[in-house]
């Protein structure tokens, strides 16, 4: 048996982007981050991961200034993650909702990395 602790949907205005046009302004990113705990049946705080945790760790990371590439704040998030007590694997996915350029047709989605790290 193991325990899995998530956080979907953390979105954040962040300074992201390689390109001229993205540098002029924050842009959108969605965060979900999934840590495996290492104590299969928590019973108290302290055996187990605090949703706010992740949620600074994400808001840490993305207010440390410009981020060149998603993969890089994706990896950074999970690092942090993964160095908390008790956890020893992690995924990490981010979406960037304005990164596809609508005017080469096809629709405009969105783009996003998924990284994963183990202890």
């Amino acid at each position: 048996m193991t325990c899995t602790v998530f956080v979907e949907g953390v979105e954040v205005e962040a300074h992201v982007g390689v390109y001229a046009h993205e540098t002029k302004g924050p842009q959108p990113l969605i965060f979900d981050v999934e840590a495996r705990l290492t104590t299969a049946r928590p019973q108290a705080l302290a055996e187990t991961l605090d949703y706010d945790r992740i949620v600074g760790t994400v808001l840490e990371v993305v207010s440390a200034g410009h981020i060149l590439l998603i993969e890089q704040a994706a990896s950074e998030v999970g690092s942090r993650v993964l160095d908390m007590q008790g956890v020893d694997f992690v995924r990490v996915r981010v979406r960037k909702p304005r990164a596809l350029n609508p005017s080469l047709g096809g629709g405009a989605g969105t783009a996003g990395c998924e990284i994963t790290l183990t202890r």
